[in-house]
């Protein structure tokens, strides 16, 4: 087994831990209310659905990409990383608003660190899809210019072959190939 995957097992099983004991705080203290936390907190739940897929996907990729594809998979990484505290975040900004603007505060901090620390790799990523999708091109143009144009040869080989056979509906002619 991958080492890397040991190092990140314990710390996504915290993340779901906790997004799972929060969610379960979250229906306790909206139970009695008359108002639910959808209608409560309109701004927060969109954000939360959103990072909450993010988190999913991002760490599908991550998993899928782990043997592979380092770069890749550390992209993935810092992206489920991202995801699974803005949702912690969100989940406590609902159950404790002041303590959860402090944690907002302290993801915003969180984001620009991990932006800053994956720039070197975000920008080798980037050279490398853009140098890469302007082989495909070239090899498509270079394809491209090395076949002959093929289209005047079949039909001249069509019209060299073909029967003349009048269609009795029409009276016009229609091109056949010879039988075999």
């Amino acid at each position: 087994m991958n080492n890397n995957l040991l190092a990140n097992l314990p710390s996504q099983r915290a993340d779901q831990f906790l997004i799972t004991v929060l969610t379960s705080l979250i229906q306790v203290k909206y139970q009695f209310e008359e108002v639910s936390a959808f209608e409560k907190h309109n701004i927060i739940i969109p954000i939360l659905i959103v990072a909450l897929i993010m988190y999913g996907i991002s760490w599908a990729i991550e998993v899928k990409l782990r043997a592979n594809h380092l770069n890749y998979q550390t992209i993935a990484g810092s992206i489920s990383l991202l995801s699974s505290s803005l949702v912690i975040v969100m989940l406590m900004l609902m159950l404790v608003p002041y303590f959860g603007w402090l944690l907002l505060a302290s993801w915003a901090i969180l984001l620009i660190w991990v932006s800053w620390k994956s720039y070197k790799e975000m920008h080798q990523l980037l050279l490398e899809a853009f140098n890469g999708l302007k082989k495909l091109i070239l090899d498509i143009r270079h394809q491209i210019l090395e076949q002959p144009n093929q289209f005047p040869l079949v039909a001249s080989e069509l019209a060299h072959n073909s029967i003349s056979i009048v269609d009795e509906g029409m009276g016009s002619e229609v091109a056949a190939l010879p039988p075999p």
